[in-house]
């Protein structure tokens, strides 16, 4: 497969847990994050090309910062015999200073 994406992605070491921001249900957990998308690890299948508002902790010197952010599904397979489901997301919408922190944990 040949390489789409538009930022270099950062593998995540720790465990950051993704959830719904209207439910606050555990959704899943970040493989690796960029400025503009993430892959979310998860336990069970997104609708396909669906929209989602989430929330995530990012480590950032301080303590752990909220982030929350609008999300588009691109792409969606099961990872192997373990059941978890790997997805693409899209950032399409967060608040500047979130925006700000994002890049800062991230890089360039």
């Amino acid at each position: 497969m040949s390489e789409r994406r538009r930022a270099t992605r950062k593998p995540i070491g720790d465990r950051l847990v993704v959830t719904d921001a209207m439910t606050g249900e555990e959704i899943g957990v970040i493989g690796n994050l960029s400025h503009d998308g993430l892959l979310l690890i998860l336990k069970r299948p997104m609708p396909p090309d669906t929209l989602f508002q989430v929330a995530f902790h990012i480590p950032d010197g301080r303590g752990n910062d909220l982030v929350e952010v609008g999300l588009h599904e691109q792409w969606t397979e099961k990872s192997d015999a373990s059941g978890l489901i790997w997805a693409g997301f899209r950032i399409i919408d967060m608040a500047p200073e979130e925006r700000e922190r994002l890049i800062a944990f991230v890089g360039d």
